[in-house]
């Protein structure tokens, strides 16, 4: 295991969550300094198959034919956060089973409130939302979002046309987050890089999520008002140049989908190499959107998903704008038919 300690002092400090030109320019330093861009899908449009040409042989098992079959097409990225176009040929149909019943399940779980909130069309549309209690429950339709809640005694009011709800997030192993992370990062990768990251694809694999290959798990959190900037997920992954010489680690993956972007650390053998306990220290890397800021500044936070236990009853404040308004008896017929808070959702 990979005993990381992260900096606490950032290369990027964020001021009441504006970021500034001179905060921007020490990160496009350190980033031109130490990392280059090995892998991104910004400005593709079209359908994008990682691995083709390749024989076909498992980046995750290392099987091939007939030994297990590639007739599924695999997502490189999740499909429920968008990806229509970006794909990997060399994801047998056992692993694509694997991930898409386990770690991808977990990501679904935190995500689905940002998925929704962005209105992403997943594979079943956009994702509704609904408190545990049934008196609050949000859906995507053609006429827009449309809210409904029941107890407007926990609606706070913070402006105009705006109130804040805590929505319940669905249960889900913060460790296995992490995990899918990686696998999306480990699906994008150029060949030339996989052979160290063999023990990261063993640890992605591994259905046991007591086990580590890292500590602690840090993700950091970035959220972006507005309409989604974002119109169909972006990744980038960047290389370190002389990671045996500097402290920043081998390798930086960034996932954006809807209004926010997670970035990470990918563990790797070369950082293994340099010693079994290190301190990282981690710049931040900003997108065109997230400098610009045009609708709110942006969000950042690092969250923890180091835990291998199931997180539950955890809730999540959201703040929702809305166009109008309209007050209903609940014990009515009309208000029990256009509620329908205990309905089936996505």
């Amino acid at each position: 295991m990979l005993d990381v300690c992260h900096a606490r002092k950032r290369d990027i400090m964020m001021k009441n969550n504006f970021l500034t030109i001179e905060q921007f320019e020490n990160s496009m330093k350190i980033l031109q300094e130490n990392f280059h861009l090995v892998f991104t899908n910004e400005g593709y449009d079209s359908k994008i198959m990682i691995d083709e040409g390749y024989p076909l042989i498992c980046r995750f098992c290392g099987k091939t034919t007939p030994e297990v079959s590639f007739s599924n097409l695999a997502h490189a990225i999740p499909e429920a956060i968008g990806n229509k176009h970006l794909f990997l040929q060399n994801e047998c149909d056992i692993c694509n089973h694997l991930f898409g019943n386990g770690i991808e399940t977990h990501f679904d779980k935190l995500s689905k409130i940002y998925r929704h909130i962005g209105q992403i069309k997943g594979k079943k549309g956009v994702p509704s939302i609904k408190t545990n209690d049934k008196q609050f429950r949000s859906d995507v339709t053609s006429q827009g979002i449309i809210i409904k809640s029941i107890d407007n005694n926990r609606i706070t009011e913070t402006g105009t046309n705006e109130f804040t709800y805590e929505i319940d997030v669905e249960p889900f192993i913060p460790a296995a987050v992490y995990k899918c992370l990686c696998k999306i990062a480990l699906s994008v990768m150029p060949n030339n890089m996989l052979s160290y990251f063999k023990e990261t694809i063993k640890w992605v694999c591994d259905k046991d999520h007591n086990n580590s290959i890292m500590n602690p798990l840090i993700a950091n959190f970035r959220f972006l008002p507005g309409p989604s900037p974002y119109t169909r997920p972006i990744v980038w992954m960047y290389k370190n140049y002389c990671c045996d010489k500097n402290i920043y680690p081998a390798c930086i993956f960034l996932l954006s989908f809807g209004n926010i972007t997670m970035q990470i650390v990918v563990p790797s053998q070369i950082d293994a190499m340099r010693s079994n306990s290190i301190q990282f220290s981690i710049p931040l890397i900003f997108n065109k959107y997230e400098i610009n800021q045009i609708l709110g500044p942006l969000s950042v936070e690092y969250i923890d998903l180091s835990s291998h236990t199931m997180i539950k009853r955890n809730k999540l404040p959201v703040t929702f704008h809305y166009d109008r308004k309209r007050d209903l008896d609940p014990t009515t017929d009309e208000a029990k038919l256009k509620f329908n808070l205990g309905g089936k959702l996505q």
